[in-house]
């Protein structure tokens, strides 16, 4: 594919993603301490409670973040007399979010201590009801050699007799040597070259079959088509293993993908790639940006797709709503690339508004749907935490 950009947002944007020195990592280790659960409070900066207290019960800061999107981290009262004992040594993993984007961006990064020193310890996590290890999540903790049976998760207070804090080797604003390693090691784990996924030159990652997908992404369809009929193959990450992931960012010549969770996979990749990124907002994805000077295997050409008129509705890049058309760039990309163009449509602007009266539909389900954990914690805490 020809190299060059197809986007009016600033690429080269310098986000504050910086490397930490290995040295500069630290693991605590506490005796005695008291695991709190995971609590949504309704008010406060930090609103993810739960975390480590020491024996004293004064709470251990190291146990949370106070970095990126997912601050976590907040100590509340708890009857010390009904804590329960186990007499373990634990590693902590902090708090858990099935979201892949931020699990391989941030919330993996304690993992580190796992590379050299792993003896089977338990790996305890807090996260909101609902909200377990599974799929993929659990394959990434396997090629880092933990079973299944020792991931647990924190429901009640619980005191054990050692629990070990990693420092994260990774967050949304730094990294280190540990966590190239971390996913190093999750990529020779997987043994992804005997895998049987099906090799393909050209791939078209698409978002149709995830399950939000329908209330924030409007007309990708579109564009997948004109991608299938120049000769790509549609895939739905969602549906693969991490391991057929891995294969496939590693043994495919071209993959386009809408901007988000997708493209941040570069992370796995070790093989020279072409990667299209196709922009469904104005706004910079930083955490790519980042990524990429580090991860940078793959040759990534931006193309805007979004409508301009409706991108002020877009609230931010992961709750949206994205409003994609064929739009000139991509229009000019495929023509650069000798790919079949598409004509001019005198019907996009009645499609775009039919986009826009089906978001407006679906908004407020939508806004059930975001809103939800913030009401579920409230009631949950006045019924139990009185």
């Amino acid at each position: 594919m020809i190299t060059k950009q197809y986007t009016n947002i600033n690429i080269l944007h310098q986000t504050n993603y910086k490397k930490v020195l290995d040295s500069d990592l630290k693991i605590l280790e506490l005796d005695d301490a008291v695991v709190l659960p995971f609590v949504y409070l309704d008010s406060g900066a930090i609103r993810r409670a739960g975390g480590v207290s020491d024996k004293e019960n004064n709470f251990v800061e190291e146990s949370g973040s106070r970095e990126g999107y997912l601050k976590y981290g907040k100590a509340y009262d708890f009857d010390d007399s009904k804590v329960e004992f186990v007499d373990e040594e634990v590693i902590w993993f902090g708090y858990h979010y099935s979201h892949w984007g931020h699990f391989i961006i941030e919330l993996i990064g304690r993992m580190w201590v796992l590379l050299d020193n792993y003896n089977n310890q338990k790996i305890i996590y807090i996260s909101q009801d609902g909200d377990n290890f599974g799929g993929v999540f659990l394959e990434f903790m396997s090629y880092l050699g933990v079973p299944k049976e020792n991931i647990i998760k924190i429901e009640k207070p619980t005191r054990f007799s050692k629990v070990i804090i990693p420092d994260y080797s990774a967050t949304e604003y730094h990294y280190s040597d540990q966590y190239i390693r971390l996913i190093d090691k999750v990529i020779s784990g997987s043994d992804y070259e005997n895998c049987n996924f099906p090799i393909n030159e050209n791939i078209y990652l698409s978002r149709k079959k995830v399950k939000d997908s329908k209330i924030k992404d409007f007309g990708e369809s579109e564009i997948e088509n004109k991608f299938l009929e120049n000769g790509f193959v549609s895939v739905s990450p969602e549906k693969l293993s991490l391991r057929e992931q891995i294969s496939l960012w590693n043994r495919t010549k071209n993959i386009v993908c809408i901007n988000g969770t997708l493209p941040l996979n570069i992370i796995f990749t070790r093989k020279k790639i072409n990667l299209v990124v196709l922009n469904k907002t104005n706004i910079v994805h930083e955490a790519l940006i980042s990524i990429h000077s580090v991860f940078d295997k793959a040759e990534i050409t931006y193309i805007d797709v979004f409508y301009e008129k409706y991108k002020s509705l877009t609230k931010n890049i992961g709750v949206g709503p994205f409003f994609l058309h064929i739009s000139p760039q991509l229009k000019d990309f495929l023509k650069d690339n000798h790919f079949k163009t598409s004509k001019d449509s005198s019907f996009e602007t009645i499609k775009m508004k039919t986009y826009l009266l089906k978001y407006k539909i679906f908004k407020i389900y939508g806004d059930y749907y975001y809103l939800f954990p913030k009401y579920y914690y409230k009631l949950k805490k006045k019924f139990t935490l009185r």
